[in-house]
């Protein structure tokens, strides 16, 4: 098991890097491999991590394209010091002694982030202004049981190009109501669209009326359905040491 990941020209993950990475030979994409599932037709997912992560390490040899991810053990706040440091988006922690879970979202591992981040779902977009083309900003929603909850909109993170491709892919979708159950803030007059397309941003945080504050666009999701996504909870400061010991 492992991830895909883009580098930038100083070696930092770029996650519209890796959506732009089929259409840029030159993308720097590497395989960072975490995890060691079955060897030689051999089941290992029930045994501890640690044990897992030690017969991965032996078959791994670092290279441009394929690396083996390192642990840190009992040491979780200063690497998560040194990825503020980085201003990367954050840390997994894991315990040390957890089988492998299939298809699940397992308790023994915790993200704990720099950076907040957020699946949403793309509802609609208002129309451009000045000199920019093909739309303003996205309007975004999470679910809350079967309805669509608008939570913010976002003008920025796109480059010319992703501006385009998001057009291409929203415009089929365009619809005549709203998809969102909520009232919508927006700036200038909306396009609604059917709530199929999800995205991931990063912001500065939740106000109290359910609003992300400065959200940036980072890239589509197209490995996520619509109706999954939901509003994440904000990890506790106690919760953030107990993962970083494990």
């Amino acid at each position: 098991d492992g991830e895909v990941v883009a580098l930038d020209a100083e070696g930092h993950p770029d996650f519209q890097l890796l959506q732009q990475a089929s259409q840029e030979p030159a993308t720097h994409v590497v395989y960072y491999v975490f995890d060691l599932l079955r060897l030689d037709g051999k089941d290992l997912t029930q045994l501890p991590l640690l044990e897992r992560k030690k017969m991965l390490r032996t078959l791994i040899k670092d290279g441009a394209y394929l690396r083996y991810s390192d642990h840190v053990h009992e040491r979780g706040t200063e690497l998560f010091a040194a990825a503020v440091k980085q201003d990367l988006e954050g840390i997994i922690g894991k315990r040390a002694d957890s089988p492998y879970a299939k298809g699940v979202r397992s308790k023994s591992w915790v993200k704990i982030k720099h950076h907040r981040t957020q699946e949403v779902v793309i509802g609609g977009y208002t129309a451009p202004r000045n000199s920019r083309e093909h739309f303003g900003a996205l309007l975004l929603g999470v679910y809350e049981k079967d309805e669509l909850v608008y939570v913010g909109h976002t003008g920025t993170g796109f480059d010319q190009r992703t501006l385009g491709e998001l057009m291409t892919v929203m415009k089929p979708l365009v619809r005549r109501t709203s998809p969102f159950r909520t009232e919508v803030d927006a700036n200038m007059p909306p396009v609604w669209v059917k709530p199929q397309l999800v995205c991931n941003v990063k912001f500065t945080e939740w106000t109290r009326d359910g609003q992300m504050r400065h959200p940036v666009f980072l890239g589509l999701r197209a490995d996520k359905r619509a109706t999954d996504v939901t509003k994440e909870p904000v990890a506790m400061k106690s919760t953030k040491r107990r993962a970083a010991k494990a």
